[in-house]
């Protein structure tokens, strides 16, 4: 089991809105166990597994979600390669990586812009305490976006524009 034992962390400062997690990792056990650490998350609405990169791009396209929680050794490629594309949508998901890489890999993830880097094996109270603190910045990050002046009337496709808006 990649979760050590630990306590479950009651959640703080719930505002009542609940938000998806979407797990991208290729081992069956590992989604279980961290689906059963954030039933406690009370910010946690919904949680879906995803095997691949194409399933994970598929999910994300269709639904929205708060946190992604990303294994970097996945069957069709390096979990890395989904930050970038991620990056595009609006209201992005905040990345959390999951693995039992070598820490070096923590640096080139955070310079991506994930949110946090986990090494397998990690307490359920460090996934919890993760994945709160990644909805709480996620959801002041959608309310400012949400109280940013509109500017009507402009046009463009570009990356950074679509992320501005």
């Amino acid at each position: 089991m990649i979760l050590q034992p630990g306590r479950t962390v009651p959640s703080r400062g719930n505002t009542g809105k609940q938000y998806g997690v979407l797990i991208v990792d290729d081992d069956a056990s590992v989604f279980a166990a961290m689906r059963r650490a954030l039933a406690d998350v009370g910010s946690v609405g919904f949680v879906d597994p995803a095997a691949s990169l194409a399933e994970s791009r598929d999910l994300l396209s269709s639904r929205a979600y708060g946190v992604v929680l990303l294994d970097l050794g996945l069957p069709d490629g390096n979990g890395l390669e989904l930050v970038p594309w991620l990056r595009d949508f609006p209201r992005s998901p905040e990345v959390i990586v999951v693995t039992g890489a070598a820490p070096e890999g923590a640096e080139i993830a955070l310079r991506q812009g994930v949110w946090d880097f986990l090494s397998k094996p990690f307490s359920t109270q460090e996934l919890q305490l993760g994945v709160e603190r990644a909805l709480r910045y996620y959801e002041e990050k959608k309310e400012r976006t949400q109280t940013s002046p509109h500017i009507s009337g402009m046009v463009g496709t570009s990356p950074a524009l679509r992320r501005s808006v």
